[in-house]
């Protein structure tokens, strides 16, 4: 239970919140919504008793008892220090396995008969319970499989935390906060740093997660599938939706034009009292009556609409028709030094595609973007670009789409347009930036408005062919869904990078997938593609034959689905030996399952009589028993990791085949 009671709070003279109260009961999904700076950030930092409150309290029952995870927005600076190490560090592990070995030697150079040793010994029973109360035996096996779901490799395991980049730093801390389970976990834009299928699995985590959950997010999938109630912050205020995002949506509007209906007869009710007031106002006869409808307007509660917000709206101008094939790639490739990014790519791009470029991060998607868009050379193949082709391209490095020096209405003006000063300033507007905040400088933008700003040159650039880089990472969801319909209304062509799953899936008609070095084509929307992309990656889990990969993507629809529909005689044969490949192959698997999950038995009975065996009072009578026995606890320990490892992937593999044995069936 969080009680936030009568909050208010100011920021210098800006008020963020006014008289906030609110109930939030154990297990409760919310997410957090509202525009940017409506203090959204702020209410989850007062929550984590970061923000010192100008009126009214945060409580939380039993507090000292309840364990917290927050994943703050912003970048955090960690240990210099294995990744295990790290999570055993914060989760107070480290410090236990110092304590149970400080106790293993007090014990072997004491005598069992005395006091010291039974006081040493019941320190060193509360030790070990503490311990395997955090399931220590099997922490490091759980930390590796969350890390691995994370994108995280085997060889990562052993670096330390201070040598890896921001966004999978904030990897780092989400997946100790999940490893952890606490009883409240709030999140910041925690889909901010995750490619497609780190937030699969963040959703598949957070789907049996049994505390609290507040998360402040602009995915709206993830807001569909995860919460079960909507808070939104506007105005100061809070407002509550029983519902996930798309219910918050729908009900959000029916309020208002309740709202809208009630105000209209209140206005009418009002008008018609003043007019009666106004009549008979000279009028002794009627001097109650008036006096009562006078006494009426003064307990009238006049209905608000509450703050209207501005609305972004974005158009595209018409562009010159370019030609019918846009961009043609041969056999295109791209290395830095030693380490290659793709090779032996080939694709068309065709006017008036919209097509999205997906993959995990740091497949190639944003070099194949900066290839397009001639900010870098190929070091093999060539880049074509079509008849009358104009293009423009969108960085996620804001450094590279504006000058800081200048000021707003300097980036503007020096766009080569046939827009005039008069159009220019109404564009602005139109995105937020009027008055005296076009004479700022553009260093002291905030993410969101150098987005803003990055888009609006863009559009003055009058080109028939966008590359966008993850344009609606610092846009919040009303904007992205005002720029998704302006895209949706683009006459031009675009190449799109998004980890936006909802902004992808209404928007584009053909997806590519960079994987591996390799491209996979899928001919529909983004929906459509990760639906034909799970068959595609468990075709032949153990197999990385090229007619296994190229069987796999004509059954996921991708670049070889145009072939004939009519089997001959031969082609029929070869499916009829892949699927007895793989049920023999799904059989050999299944039979290792079994063997393997036999031995974890056998060890988890093992690690059983002998925790029992150490709790005996006779242990300590023994010399140098306790010491063996919880030895020997450490290496069953170790060797049940092991096989809790191989039983995962076993089992991947396993759902692998299943999968695709029914997709070969179908």
């Amino acid at each position: 239970m969080i009680n936030i009671n009568n909050v208010s709070l100011n920021f210098g003279e800006k008020q963020i919140f006014e008289h906030l109260t609110w109930s939030i009961t154990d297990k409760s999904r919310i997410g957090l919504v509202g525009d940017n700076g409506q203090g959204k950030t702020t209410l989850l930092r007062a929550i984590m008793g970061q923000v010192e409150l100008g009126e009214g309290s945060i409580d939380i029952p039993n507090r000292k008892n309840q364990t917290m995870g927050y994943l703050p927005q912003d970048t955090v600076d960690l240990e210099p220090i294995d990744l295990i190490g790290y999570f055993k560090k914060r989760s107070g592990l480290t410090e236990l396995e110092q304590a149970i070995r400080n106790h293993e030697q007090q014990l072997a150079g004491s005598s069992s008969d005395s006091s010291d040793h039974l006081q040493e010994l019941a320190a060193y029973e509360a030790a070990l319970a503490a311990f395997q109360a955090k399931d220590g035996y099997a922490f490091e096996a759980r930390a590796k499989q969350m890390l691995k779901g994370f994108g995280f490799k085997e060889e990562d395991y052993v670096k330390k935390c201070t040598d890896f980049s921001g966004g999978w730093k904030m990897r780092l801390l989400l997946a100790f906060i999940l490893l952890s389970q606490p009883d409240i976990m709030l999140l910041d834009e925690p889909t901010n740093h995750l490619d497609t299928e780190s937030m699969e699995w963040l959703e598949a985590q957070l789907k049996d997660y049994q505390g609290t959950l507040i998360a402040i997010s602009h995915d709206r999938f993830f807001l569909d599938k995860l919460i079960r109630q909507i808070a939104e912050l506007a105005g100061r205020k809070l407002t509550i939706y029983k519902g996930n995002y798309s219910y918050y949506l729908k009900e959000k509007e029916l309020r208002l034009e309740a709202l809208r209906k009630e105000m209209e007869l209140q206005r009418a009710e009002i008008k018609k009292i003043n007019e009666f007031v106004e009549r008979f106002r000279a009028k002794a006869t009627k001097a109650k009556q008036v006096q009562s409808r006078l006494k009426m307007l003064d307990k009238y509660e006049v209905l608000q609409q509450g703050e209207k917000t501005r609305a972004v709206t974005i158009k595209f101008p018409p562009a010159v028709k370019s030609g019918r094939d846009v961009l043609v790639a041969r056999d295109l490739g791209k290395s830095y030094g030693e380490q290659e990014v793709f090779r032996n790519l080939d694709f068309t791009v065709y006017r008036g595609e919209r097509i999205a470029l997906v993959g995990v991060n740091g497949a190639g998607k944003t070099t194949l973007t900066r290839l397009i868009s001639k900010m870098e050379s190929p070091t093999a193949g060539a880049l074509q670009d079509g008849l009358n082709v104009k293009m423009a391209f969108y960085s996620q490095e804001s450094a590279e789409n504006l000058d800081y020096k200048k000021t707003i209405w300097e980036e503007i003006s020096e766009v080569g347009t046939r827009s005039s000063d008069l159009e220019r300033r109404n564009l602005l507007g139109a995105f937020l930036f009027s008055g005296n905040d076009i004479h700022k400088e553009v260093s002291v933008l905030s993410g969101g408005e150098k987005s803003r700003l990055a888009l609006l040159k863009i559009m003055l650039q009058d080109a028939n062919f966008l590359i966008l880089d993850e344009p609606t990472n610092h846009l919040d969801i009303k904007t992205k869904d005002i720029f998704q319909h302006a895209l949706l209304n683009y006459h031009g062509t675009l190449v799109i990078v998004s980890h936006d799953r909802y902004f992808l899936d209404c928007l584009v008609q053909r997806v590519i997938e960079i994987r591996q070095g390799r491209i996979y084509e899928y001919t529909g929307n983004y929906s459509y593609f990760v639906e034909k992309r799970r068959a595609l990656s468990n075709v032949l889990p153990a197999s990385g034959s090229d007619v296994a990969i190229d069987a796999g993507r004509k059954e996921a629809g991708g670049v070889t689905a145009n072939k004939s529909i009519y089997k001959t005689k031969e082609e029929k044969r070869r499916e009829a030996e892949v699927r007895n490949r793989l049920a023999g192959a799904r059989g050999d698997l299944k039979q290792k399952v079994a063997v393997l999950e036999e031995r974890v038995a056998l060890l988890e009975g093992q690690r059983a009589d002998k925790e029992k065996e150490l709790c005996e009072p006779a242990a300590c009578r023994v010399p140098g028993k306790i010491k063996a026995l919880n030895q020997e606890l450490i290496a069953i320990s170790r060797k049940l990791n092991a096989f809790y490892d191989d039983w995962h992937a076993l089992t991947e593999e396993l759902e692998g085949f299943d999968v695709t044995i029914e997709q070969n069936n179908a």
